[in-house]
């Protein structure tokens, strides 16, 4: 039997020329900035300069275009600094019909900022705790239907803030000493060409491009019949700002096989990263069911402790369950720590028509945690986004 054929064909686009040259410049340190002079004749990359070394973060690469030119600050190995004592973070709550101001047009959101403090410990396992910061007032005057600025999720790509609201579809840059918010992209639903706003319900960098995704299932009318699929659309964005429609229903439905929750069942996703080291995906649902249709308003019935680790393929998931589950929360947000080859940092959210609460952890692939209690109290709010800063 030979080697089984991905389920969809993600990992069969052809990737931009500079990263297929990647593997090529290995050999260079680690954390230097590497000039590559595009040869559109040879249909191939060669380096024209070596610069001086910068600072990279692991997670995330710069990808800045330039005429006939690329300027590519990456490690050509992954770079783990030295384990911090600290690491700034950022949250975004969304806030749904609230974040509405009652007198002006104009739509507010808190971004608490925060610290995951490593303590001092002898334990053979680190220990870490959160630390509140001041909290930041974020603005918009730009709505749907009266909606706006109910962001889903958050993160720093390229020294970037970026959030994307789940209602209307808009992509914000986030000015991260001000506040203040700007536009930068408008996602329309499935395919690209849906009058509809895209519901980005979680983002993450993978390469050099941004993936955005929704909840990952089937839509119903209100006779039960399927209406479409354009939440099973993924969205992916060069540094130009251009944007790839991807069919991701091979890929849900790969998932909801794994997990059990296959017609009638749902599977309703919120928390998904990529990891660039080992070349995983992780997710985190929010909601499940292996037994009933989403029903609009009861979802909140089903949260889950899963915890999704699939190759960059989807041909081998695993899935496994995180302990300490208590009904009716379910997870929104999961980043990896900076630095860290295995730590990753995950929010769950409890909601109810009468209010709202968030919890935070320190986990790892194990599902062993890092914080006691496990979960630490973040408020009486709903949190989707998080950022290392």
């Amino acid at each position: 039997m030979g080697k089984p054929t991905p389920p969809f064909g993600v990992s069969k686009l052809n990737p931009p020329k500079w990263f297929r040259f990647q593997t090529a410049v290995r050999g260079f340190q680690r954390g230097q900035i590497h000039f590559l002079q595009k040869d559109e004749a040879a249909d191939q990359l060669s380096i024209s300069k070596i610069g001086a070394e910068v600072e990279c973060c692991p997670k995330v690469s710069l990808f800045v275009p330039k005429p006939d030119q690329f300027l590519v600050a990456r490690s050509t190995l992954p770079r783990y600094p030295t384990p911090q004592a600290e690491y700034h973070f950022g949250l975004v709550a969304d806030l749904d019909l609230n974040s509405r101001d009652p007198q002006e047009f104009i739509w507010r959101l808190g971004r608490p900022k925060g610290r995951v403090v490593k303590l001092s410990s002898r334990q053979q396992r680190d220990r870490f705790t959160v630390v509140w910061d001041e909290e930041l007032e974020l603005r918009s005057s730009t709505a749907t239907r009266n909606r706006s600025m109910e962001p889903a999720g958050v993160f720093e790509p390229r020294r970037l803030l970026l959030a994307f609201c789940d209602y209307s579809g808009i992509a914000y840059k986030i000015d991260a000493l001000t506040g203040k918010v700007f536009q930068r992209w408008v996602i329309a639903d499935g395919d690209g060409n849906e009058p509809k706003p895209f519901k980005a319900e979680w983002a993450t960098i993978k390469g050099d491009f941004i993936w955005v995704g929704s909840i990952g299932f089937e839509w119903y009318g209100t006779s039960g019949e399927i209406l479409h699929r354009n939440a099973e659309w993924v969205k992916v964005i060069d540094s130009n700002g251009w944007i790839r429609n991807l069919d991701w229903h091979p890929v849900y439905q790969a998932i909801r096989t794994a997990t059990n929750t296959t017609l009638p069942g749902f599977l309703w996703h919120e928390a998904v990263e990529w990891e660039p080291v080992r070349r995983l995906w992780l997710m985190l649902p929010r909601f499940a069911s292996n037994s009933s249709k989403y029903t609009p308003g009861l979802e909140h019935q089903d949260t889950t402790n899963m915890l999704i680790i699939a190759d960059e393929s989807f041909v081998n998931i695993e899935v496994k369950r995180l302990d300490h589950h208590e009904p009716g929360y379910g997870f929104t947000s999961i980043r990896r720590l900076p630095g860290s080859r295995h730590l990753f940092m995950v929010l769950r959210v409890k909601e109810t028509a009468e209010s709202q609460h968030t919890q935070a952890a320190i986990v790892d692939l194990e599902g062993n945690f890092y914080t006691d209690p496990p979960y630490i109290q973040v408020g009486s709010r709903k949190y989707e986004g998080l950022a290392f800063l």
